[in-house]
């Protein structure tokens, strides 16, 4: 007696996906990365294997494409062959289009490195670090003589607040100097502004360090100044970094800022 392959619930037979009217399946992927490279997306169905690639851009802004496949994918998984990204180096997001209409997600999540993502969902291995995002620093251009700093990013990260270092030498002027920081989300318009309650003074060369969640709103060790930035301030792609500086004088100088951050593709 053959076996009734309708009674095999819950597992699917080929006999279940054929519909009476053509069915045109696609894939389509959203991605955004923060490095141009190159991700993978290979799978099989029933005629055979595939593999389609797509490029991203490096400032991470969303990117959608769609791959045309014969038939209904039996696994499917998104990699970085090249080792292209870092760890949470890009997003991506895989759903499977069924008469141009979303029929499932199939994954979502980070690709890189020797993170990849598989439909059905392997299970057998960790992820790769907490559950953070990737560290990176900010760097700032060299201000002239007199001027402050001012960053604006342009891009599309979303970005958690660490620190912001930057060394501010005072001319001979006699003037006392208090150093403000200034961030505007770049989210919502909201703008968050911390000082220094310690004096520079003629002469001196100092340098700040504005760090989220210090224990103590200022104090300074040696020739550092340290500024505690409440913690988790989260700024997007569009977000403002500047430096006020009370009793600034034609001839104090700023270095070059480099502000620590995690950063996030969403």
């Amino acid at each position: 007696m053959e076996p009734d392959n309708n009674l095999n619930l819950p597992f699917l037979t080929r006999d279940m996906l054929r519909y009476k009217e053509k069915t045109v399946y696609e894939l389509q992927i959203i991605r955004g990365a923060n490095a141009v490279g190159t991700l993978y997306i290979t799978g099989i169905t029933r005629s055979g294997t595939f593999t389609f690639k797509t490029i991203t851009s490096s400032n991470g802004q969303p990117g959608l494409v769609k791959f045309r496949l014969d038939d209904f994918p039996i696994f499917v998984s998104v990699v970085d062959k090249d080792f292209a990204f870092a760890q949470k180096g890009a997003f991506v997001q895989l759903q499977l289009l069924m008469n141009g209409d979303i029929g499932q997600e199939l994954l979502r999540g980070y690709v890189g490195g020797y993170e990849s993502l598989t439909y059905p969902a392997v299970t057998n291995h960790g992820k790769i670090g907490p559950e953070t995002g990737r560290p990176y620093t900010i760097e700032s251009s060299d201000p002239a003589a007199g001027a402050e700093i001012d960053m604006t990013r342009n891009d599309y990260f979303l970005y958690k607040f660490l620190s912001f270092t930057a060394t501010l030498v005072a001319d001979a002027t006699v003037a006392n100097r208090y150093v403000h920081l200034k961030i505007t989300d770049g989210l919502n318009g909201s703008s968050h502004e911390v000082a220094s309650t310690i004096a520079q003074t003629a002469s001196q060369s100092r340098q700040y360090h504005f760090m989220a969640g210090l224990n103590v709103p200022c104090y300074s060790e040696d020739n550092d100044i340290f500024v505690s930035v409440p913690d988790r301030l989260w700024m997007g792609g569009s977000a403002r970094i500047q430096t006020a500086t009370t009793g600034l004088v034609a001839g104090d100088n700023w270095g070059v800022a480099e502000v620590g951050v995690e950063m996030f593709i969403y």
